[in-house]
């Protein structure tokens, strides 16, 4: 969750098994979509250059306020 508040790098794995470093530019939200450049499918028709990736992030916040435990 800290990723999502803290604008931190995140790893995001490319369909090619590579990893890429994604800096946000805002917080995260639940369903915040960001489009990464040239980490798509190659275009076999233009010498293989990637296009675009969309990546859709799934955050989920904790149920309870954050320092203490939740009540059970």
């Amino acid at each position: 969750m800290a990723y999502a508040l803290d604008c931190l790098p995140v790893q995001i794995p490319l369909i090619d098994g590579r990893m890429k470093e994604f800096y946000p530019s805002h917080i995260i939200n639940p369903n915040t979509k960001a489009i990464i450049d040239d980490a798509g499918l190659p275009d076999p028709t233009n010498n293989g250059i990637r296009g675009q990736l969309i990546v859709k992030f799934d955050i989920e916040f904790p149920d309870y306020k954050l320092g203490r435990e939740p009540d059970e």
